[in-house]
């Protein structure tokens, strides 16, 4: 692709004349395991009141599964987006589709997307003092921007919307996601303990396989996982213990607790980002507003648990995950009345969390091989042997 002249297909998605198209310029920027990057530059037009160029990413690869790829992404950006309108929490998507300028026989997908001037860290006193100097005017005066904690809290307390021809919520999304290369099958569910299981558990261990060949003590504990695990920590029901009955649920020797099931509350399907890394999240000056935001990126996004976010999150961390519990600067933001209630049981929190960081262990064994592994086994030892049934 020329590093001079917008493709056709990226000139119509901006709505470009051919004339302004060519007066644009594109730069290589940053780098990328899947896919090469660049920025967009275009000066205004002679028709344009604006004086200012404009600024846009662009994302291309190879092949029909990178065009699977830009439309899962496209969709999520669009889903977060809509999700918490007027919340600056990732950039906008213009489009997706192929290039019509390529080699005979070759097809490039891409994908556009706003221009983020991104600071992938800065201090937290430059942090706070962004949050409490960035402003827009509006009704009842200035507002101050959100930190990420409170944007997450606002877009996972948003119910997901009914997917078009079914009667309720359903877990699941519109299209196929890639997280990392891996396509993930995103077919609506009605439970997320089945959604987990199937689209996401057993549909990562078919990769590995595909992959790294049959693994007989992964795949079998995979199976207790899924048999035994699954459905205690997220199905409808869950243990309960009481020292005499009372539902007091105090906290006795484990050979005086009396067990009893209890009902859980509902999941609710929102939508998550999906593969909340802290390499996909960020400071950048937000084009819209002009301000120092803490924006989020690449997503690969679901209807589904808002926990499930912090598989990933606590894994690979960077979010002062440990904190939560501890009343930290996220927790605050958070946690708390009005914002995220943690599933019950409160106590069973980090197990869950463990399970869902399980997916993202797998995957990477998928993706990057057998470095991974021993993480993936320890995890589900100690999830198999707390809450297995054999």
């Amino acid at each position: 692709m020329s590093t001079q002249i917008l493709d056709p297909a990226i000139a119509k998605t901006l709505s470009l004349s051919p004339a302004h198209a060519k007066s644009a310029s594109l730069t290589a920027h940053n780098t990328s395991n899947f896919t090469s990057t660049y920025k967009i530059t275009i000066p205004p037009s002679t028709s344009s009141s604006s004086s200012s160029s404009q600024h846009f990413f662009l994302k291309t690869a190879p092949g029909l599964d990178a065009l699977v790829m830009f439309r899962g992404e496209h969709t999520s950006l669009n889903a977060i987006a809509d999700a918490v309108p007027g919340i600056s929490l990732c950039p906008k998507s213009y489009g997706y589709g192929t290039l019509v300028e390529t080699k005979k026989g070759e097809e490039i997908a891409f994908l556009v997307t706003d221009f983020l001037d991104m600071q992938s860290s800065i201090s937290s006193r430059t942090a706070a003092a962004a949050r409490s100097t960035n402003s827009t005017a509006g009704e009842g005066g200035a507002k101050k921007s959100l930190s990420l904690a409170a944007k997450l809290a606002k877009l996972h307390s948003t119910p997901a919307p009914i997917p078009p021809g079914e009667e309720g919520q359903k877990f699941g999304f519109p299209v196929t996601t890639c997280c990392g290369d891996t396509p993930q099958d995103n077919s609506y569910m009605d439970t997320w303990a089945d959604f987990f299981a199937e689209k996401r558990l057993k549909s990562v261990m078919k990769r590995c396989e595909q992959r790294t060949g049959r693994d007989e003590e992964v795949g079998g504990l995979l199976d207790v996982v899924i048999k035994d695990v699954v459905p205690r920590l997220l199905g409808d029901e869950y243990d309960e213990y009481d020292n005499d009955g009372d539902g007091s649920g105090g906290k006795v020797a484990e050979g005086k607790k009396k067990k009893k099931k209890k009902k859980r509350r509902k999941i609710t399907p929102v939508v998550v980002h999906g593969d909340l890394w802290a390499g996909n999240k960020c400071y950048a000056a937000v084009i819209e507003r002009g301000l120092l935001e803490e924006v989020i990126f690449d997503p690969s996004a679901s209807y589904a648990h808002s926990e499930y976010e912090f598989g990933i999150m606590r894994l690979f961390g960077g979010f002062d995950f440990d904190d939560h519990n501890d009343g930290g600067e996220f927790g605050r933001d958070y946690w708390g009345p009005g914002k995220i209630k943690k599933l019950e049981p409160v106590e069973e929190f980090d197990d869950r969390v463990e399970l869902y960081g399980l997916y993202h262990q797998l995957n990477h064994y998928a993706i990057f091989g057998r470095g991974y592994r021993a993480g993936a086994v320890r995890v589900m030892k100690k999830l198999v042997g707390k809450y297995g049934k054999g």
